[in-house]
């Protein structure tokens, strides 16, 4: 990635644009909802829900409605039901080894995922394709990480096919998970493995605008964004904790990113408590990672839009309305969704972010947007580390050795990277055991 990081166009249009972006959601979600009206915020003259130019508050008959007129909202979670319910206020869905693991083990939903999963466990396919270090589960046992085999990697792309056909109303995009075993794979073999996935979706006639890959953030991850997107597959980067990976997402052309607000939070309070995490200016430690680098896109032009991923609570998705894309979990899309009984009464979303919300420098020109070479460390520390910077003009990594360099020394965003990769070798080991169980009719 060094020749793209170095040698880009000083544009923000330098790198061709993806032809699924028009399908993946926007400032708004551009869609109307029975009894929703549009009310004037304090202090403003214009108020429009479909303008990313002002703030606004917005009402419909259910917070969920309301916050999905300002920001388009995605279900965080393979529970086939829940996104049948909320179908009219969704634009996509999540789906990985790790969810299908949660949503098949939970009473009120797994029913609709066992039929799949013993399909394909009964493929005669289960077992990994690749080994990696050991881990150790939460029982504390060791046990031997395995890459995703043809079965797990089937049964996500057959779940996500199901989520297309619960959100055809809205075209909804399913996010597919690559296998995180390939998260430092050299590029080309995970540019194979996502032309592999998309073609199981295209085998099962699921247009391809309707598909994200989702790769994990890490450099190759990121080289291997930048020649996806070149050959017309939408990428959404995830396991985002630092400035140092939005940066080089935005340089690659990504056409999302998805900061970690849930988990960004959980290692705040495990270290400092809970006080300074769940209070303060601007939200929690996740809620501002997130407003922060939603500016810097919004502020240098970028086109890359933001996904706010691991939400816990009502709260934070509040908090965040007006982002471009926020995936909320099955208690968090339940909890908005929640109506009373009173017919007449409706709720109130206030959107607090847009183009309009960031606060610059008044002269500084928005349209100016000269891209910053540096070798000097100090100076892409700077523009990282410093969480109330917001740079202005695009910024961009010349080399692998400075991305790491950045990334790593944000000593939360080092460790959160290297343990959610972890946890979703996990996960997809305790999935392939599963399968694995039903195939042989242990369970």
């Amino acid at each position: 990635m060094a020749s793209m990081m170095a040698t880009r166009a000083s544009t923000t249009s330098a790198l061709p644009r993806s032809p699924h972006r028009s399908s993946l959601g926007s400032f708004t979600s551009r869609r109307s909802h029975r009894g929703a009206s549009v009310v004037l915020a304090a202090g403003t003259e214009v108020c429009d829900p479909k303008s990313p130019h002002a703030p606004c508050s917005v009402t419909a008959p259910t917070t969920l409605s309301a916050l999905a007129m300002v920001s388009s909202v995605q279900a965080d979670t393979a529970h086939l039901e829940m996104i049948e319910r909320h179908a009219n206020d969704l634009t996509g869905a999540i789906t990985n080894p790790s969810l299908i693991l949660m949503a098949a083990t939970t009473k009120t939903d797994g029913s609709n995922l066992m039929e799949h999963i013993v399909r394909h466990a009964s493929s005669g396919r289960v077992g990994g394709s690749a080994t990696f270090d050991n881990r150790i589960d939460a029982e504390g046992a060791d046990v031997e990480l395995s890459g995703m085999s043809e079965s797990a990697e089937g049964l996500t792309v057959d779940v996500g096919c199901e989520i297309t056909k619960l959100l055809a109303k809205n075209a909804g995009v399913v996010s597919t998970e690559l296998d995180t075993g390939l998260a430092y794979a050299p590029p080309r073999v995970i540019i194979d493995r996502a032309k592999r996935l998309m073609d199981l979706y295209v085998q099962r006639r699921v247009s391809p605008q309707r598909v994200m890959i989702m790769l994990p953030a890490t450099y190759t991850g990121i080289e291997a964004c930048q020649k996806l997107e070149r050959d017309g597959i939408a990428c959404n980067m995830t396991l985002s904790f630092s400035m140092a990976q939005a940066i080089a997402c935005a340089d690659a052309g990504a056409s999302v990113i998805s900061p970690y607000v849930g988990r960004i939070c959980d290692w705040h309070a495990a270290r400092n408590g809970d006080a300074p995490v769940l209070s303060g200016a601007g939200g929690d430690a996740g809620v501002r990672f997130v407003k922060r680098v939603y500016a810097y896109y919004k502020s240098a032009n970028i086109p890359t839009r933001v996904l706010a991923a691991s939400i816990r609570t009502p709260a934070q998705a509040l908090q965040l309305a007006g982002v471009d894309i926020i995936s909320c979990p099955p208690s968090v899309l339940e909890e908005l969704a929640a109506t009373t009984t009173d017919k007449a009464a409706s709720q109130t979303v206030v959107r607090h972010l847009s183009p309009a919300s960031i606060e610059l420098p008044a002269d500084v020109d928005l349209d100016d947007n000269v891209p910053i070479d540096s070798y000097d460390e100090e100076f892409i520390l700077s523009k990282c580390l410093d969480d109330t910077h917001i740079p202005v003009s695009r910024l961009r990594f010349l080399d692998e050795k400075q991305f790491w360099m950045a990334h790593h020394a944000d000593e939360m965003a080092s460790e959160m990277l290297t343990a959610g990769i972890s946890q979703f070798q996990l996960h997809t080991h305790k999935l392939e055991t599963l399968m694995a169980k039903m195939g042989s009719g242990a369970i």
